[in-house]
């Protein structure tokens, strides 16, 4: 996704046990790849789905109603997501269209946040309730209806016995007469001519974004697919990176309309579908049938405008459809599209409903045997190499080094003036700091969150130029986190909290929204920790992540690791060899080698990593640091990644490295202050007690 913001849909504990809880996973087991090599696509739904589809398509009662409303509400919460955490996103993609900017009355409280509901009986299955402001659900409808309606290489229903006259240079549909006819019959005997009103209003069905799907055959075309819209892409990119958007149907109803139960089979990768409410309300009926002993699970929802639903796991395979539209539920702000300036069409969407259905298509990075199975030991060098280029391309080109680094022989240690003389007098004050010092600056507004953020940021992209220590950069978004972070502090006169403004980096076990966790490992790239379709690729975050970003810290990179942990140097097929920084013929150690390098090069003020018999210890010791690794319990451990899952003999435990005993404190005490032991259930319930710590430092001085 090049430089990716790492503001994403879901953070906080996201278990698979969450998601199957009370469904028998294996039983309901998802195809590990290709869809279409596992369903028939042709086959029919279950009659008991059928049935249920059919008692949804008459009166809505008031108590199925109520019904209906209570559904999605009595659904596992996952998670809240901060709407300023994903309001760049929406911003961006509006920014252009001046007549949908939001005036004041739409604007959304710093502090309201967007809710992210699971569903318990259709694995993978996620709604996320308004989740598109109003502003971004009238620029998208535009687009698509005034737009790419009337792009010639999107096709609808209608192409199939018509021929389309569209508007000169692309002029949307909208702005020609109604009554003029535009739409010709192949065969007039069987077909009448339509008018444009004929059309926009009843007979226009679907039109395609992207790939074009064979209805008739369920398969998409061999040749490339058209263009996706880019600034709809870049969207649905940003809000589920773990879908890259290839092709879409958009459907058209009015009430009366049905979509009847299918299934999506038809793409070669099982990525997530991704479906998108506009205008009038819908009933949608999701459901899972058992092969083995015929038991069918299913959810009734009522979808409005601004939902979206995110099908991944099992739930990507489910049989859905809608089986209602409910009028005179259009909200006010949409009722009226397209607006004053086409007054033939005054209030043409108070009765319709618009739904964007977006899906990948194809894996771009693995090979398929016959069997349908990636061809994983053939490519894991281009794979390994593919994935380091695509970290190496997120660095500026303002931030590349002038000309190559010198040899070990020539250049031994790239610390101190070296490195100094890429930065200026300003980076080299702010990154020279420690992390007490830079919090005493940010926290009360002597230094911006956003001049200390870039200063480490460039300055991380110098030292993985020499020594090799990142896996994942997401210097853009933590540039957009420090912004917030700015903006928060000038309405409300103090910071966010104890970490204001403070970059972390993060040893690459920790999961962090729109970035990967490979660990090292050639076979964890593009998955979740070596298993593709679970639905929390790019948008699951570990809990110490989460209470990092509530105390105000700046995450903005994931440092390198040695594939399987258990070394004391670090090395991996995908970056190499992480050097140590003082002496590039030596070792940085490991396994949070990582983090000592570029800590040890003073591109980070405090880092995690994780230590069992030394990984903190050995990599602070050989790059001259300070690290702790605290007792079993200490700190929550939630979340992340391991290469040794049920080895509970010896607990890994995770921990900080700094240039000072002082920011191991800060940023031990302000963990602790989170209450960790709240949110993970192996944390001691042990606050930070200074009474403690002074008996401490008493036997010290004595």
């Amino acid at each position: 996704m090049n430089i990716r913001h790492q503001i994403r849909l879901m953070r906080g504990p996201l278990t698979s046990n969450s998601l199957l809880e009370g469904v028998d996973g294996d039983s309901f087991a998802r195809p590990e790849m290709t869809g279409h090599l596992d369903f028939n696509p042709h086959e029919t739904p279950p009659q008991v789905l059928k049935d249920v589809f059919k008692s949804w398509k008459g009166q809505l009662t008031p108590e199925r109603d109520r019904q209906l409303n209570e559904n999605v509400v009595n659904m596992p919460r996952l998670d809240r997501i901060p709407h300023h955490r994903l309001a760049e996103i929406f911003d961006r993609f509006s920014e252009h269209n001046v007549a949908n900017k939001p005036d004041i009355t739409e604007q959304v409280a710093l502090d309201s946040s967007i809710s992210v509901y699971s569903s318990q009986h259709i694995p993978g299955l996620l709604i996320l309730p308004s989740l598109l402001p109003p502003t971004t659900q009238k620029t998208l409808l535009s687009h698509l209806l005034h737009r790419d309606l009337s792009t010639p290489s999107h096709k609808t229903n209608l192409h199939l016995h018509y021929d389309v006259n569209y508007p000169d240079r692309q002029a949307s549909f909208f702005s020609i007469d109604p009554s003029t006819i535009t739409f010709q019959p192949k065969d007039p005997v069987i077909h009448s001519p339509l008018t444009v009103k004929a059309a926009l209003e009843k007979k226009l069905r679907w039109t395609t974004l992207g790939g074009q799907y064979d209805w008739t055959n369920k398969v998409y075309p061999a040749e490339a697919p058209p263009k996706f819209p880019s600034d709809i892409a870049g969207l649905l990119r940003g809000l589920f990176p773990d879908m890259e958007p290839e092709a879409a149907i958009v459907n058209l109803y009015s009430p009366g309309d049905t979509l009847s139960l299918h299934r999506d089979v038809s793409e070669e990768v099982d990525r997530g579908l991704v479906s998108v409410s506009l205008g009038c309300d819908a009933i949608f009926i999701i459901g899972l049938q058992d092969k083995t002993s015929g038991a069918i699970q299913y959810e009734v929802l009522r979808l409005k405008s601004g939902d979206a639903v995110f099908m991944s796991g099992q739930s990507r395979f489910a049989w859905h459809g809608v089986p209602k539209i409910i009028p005179g539920t259009c909200p006010d702000y949409l009722s009226h599209w397209p607006g004053k300036e086409f007054p033939e069409w005054k209030s043409w969407m108070s009765n319709k409903r618009i739904n964007l259905n977006v899906r990948q298509m194809r894996e771009p990075d693995l090979e398929f045997d016959t069997l349908g199975k990636p061809r994983t030991m053939a490519n894991w060098k281009e794979l390994g190499e593919a994935k380091r280029d695509s970290v190496n391309a997120l660095i500026p080109k303002a931030w590349l080094l002038p000309a190559p680094l010198p040899p070990p022989t020539e250049q031994r240690d790239v610390t101190g003036k070296y490195i100094q003389q890429f930065l200026t007098p300003r980076e080299i004050e702010i990154t020279e700091t420690d992390a007490v010092g830079i919090i005493k600056n940010t926290t009360t507004a002597t230094w911006k969150a956003r001049e200390v953020a870039e200063a480490f940021c460039h300055r991380a992209a110098l030292a993985h130029q020499m020594v090799h220590c990142l896996h994942e950069i997401f210097f853009e978004a933590a540039i957009n986190d420090a912004e917030l972070l700015d903006e928060y502090y000038a309405q409300h006169g103090k910071p966010l909290g104890p970490l204001h403004g403070l970059p972390i980096s993060l040893k690459d076990q920790f999961h962090v929204r729109g970035v990967e966790t490979t660990m090292g490992y050639v076979g964890w790239i593009g998955t979740f920790e070596g298993k593709k379709g679970t639905g929390k690729e790019k948008v699951y975050e570990s809990e110490m992540v989460t209470e990092l970003r509530n105390l105000g810290a700046i995450l903005f990179c994931k440092t390198s690791v040695p594939h399987t942990l258990m070394a004391g140097e670090t090395i991996n097929n995908i970056i190499g060899y992480t050097w140590n920084p003082k002496n590039r013929h030596l070792a940085a150690g490991g396994s949070s080698g990582g983090e000592g390098a570029l800590i040890g090069l003073k591109a980070s003020p405090v880092g995690f990593g994780t230590d069992i018999g030394g990984s903190i210890r050995i990599p602070a010791a050989f790059n001259g640091l300070y690290g702790i690794r605290p007792s079993s319990g200490r700190l929550p451990y939630e979340g992340m990644a391991n290469s040794m899952d049920g080895q509970n003999s010896i607990l890994s435990v995770v921990g900080p490295l700094a240039t000072s005993v002082g920011a191991l404190k800060l940023v031990i005490k302000s963990l602790l202050s989170q209450q960790p032991w709240l949110h993970d259930p192996l944390v001691a319930e042990i606050p930070w007690r200074d009474e403690k710590e002074q008996e401490v430092l008493d036997i010290v001085k004595a």
